[in-house]
């Protein structure tokens, strides 16, 4: 069986999936396409090979676009508290940013990078507090 990484890159995958985390309006469906790229980044099989694809359908920018996103909570029902629905996501992409970072270190050459660095370290969630805590800060120099 071919491994998902390898899957991904050659048959166009990795760009509706870049899409449907990005654009798609239903938060599970977004969260479950993080989810299935931030799996195919973390094989040890075809790494470098998806890396370069995963630059190439601007995987990293996706990334840090959805962890830019603001918090937005949805209406509770009854005697719920209101929830983000894209908390989930973020979460994901959270450690999918970090491989990525680990695996291609100029992106801390972008000041993007380092403004979701900054923004993760400052929020408001533990779990991304936490996660922001640990991502490189410093250029790749």
């Amino acid at each position: 069986q071919e491994p998902l990484a390898a899957a991904l890159a050659e048959c166009g995958g990795l760009r509706i999936l870049v899409q449907t985390m990005v654009l798609h309006p239903e938060p599970p469906v977004r969260q479950g396409a993080c989810t299935v790229l931030s799996s195919a980044l973390h094989e040890k099989e075809h790494a470098a090979d998806f890396f370069i694809a995963a630059q190439g359908a601007r995987l990293p920018q996706a990334l840090q676009r959805v962890l830019h996103e603001e918090d937005r909570k949805a209406k509770p029902e009854k005697g719920e508290h209101a929830i983000d629905p894209d908390l989930p996501l973020r979460r994901a992409a959270l450690p999918a940013l970090a491989r990525c970072i680990a695996e291609l270190p100029e992106l801390l050459d972008d000041p993007v990078t380092s403004s979701t660095v900054i923004c993760m370290a400052g929020s408001g969630d533990s779990i991304l507090r936490r996660g922001g805590l640990r991502l490189p800060r410093f250029p790749a120099r």
